[in-house]
């Protein structure tokens, strides 16, 4: 399962990527009522090009399939999980104060 986070900034409707990190891929054996746990990066408010953003509304997004297929060992039926996360982004209102403090 490929997970990805990013940074989007909201204007006009549009989301422009300001930020993205691909997580290492899930593989392999999932213990029954495992947990993913995953250490992301901080964005220090800087654009892909290291510029500094402009203030706005933006948004911390988990992108994530749809669903995830499995098998259950000792058993051959693919069964399919849906809903994998209840929260897959968050939006922040950045202002110049919070760019500002950024060393």
């Amino acid at each position: 399962m490929n997970v990805e986070y990013q940074i989007v900034k909201i204007e006009d409707g549009q989301e422009q990527v300001m930020f993205s990190h691909k997580l290492a891929p899930l593989t392999g054996e999932v213990p029954e009522y495992g947990w993913y746990e995953a250490k992301l990066p901080v964005w220090n408010l800087k654009d892909s090009d290291g510029r500094p953003v402009t203030p706005g509304t933006y948004v911390a997004k988990i992108v994530i399939p749809d669903g995830l297929q499995y098998t259950v060992e000792g058993s051959a039926e693919v069964q399919t999980l849906t809903r994998l996360s209840r929260f897959t982004k968050w939006e922040y209102d950045i202002k110049q104060d919070d760019i500002d403090s950024v060393p």
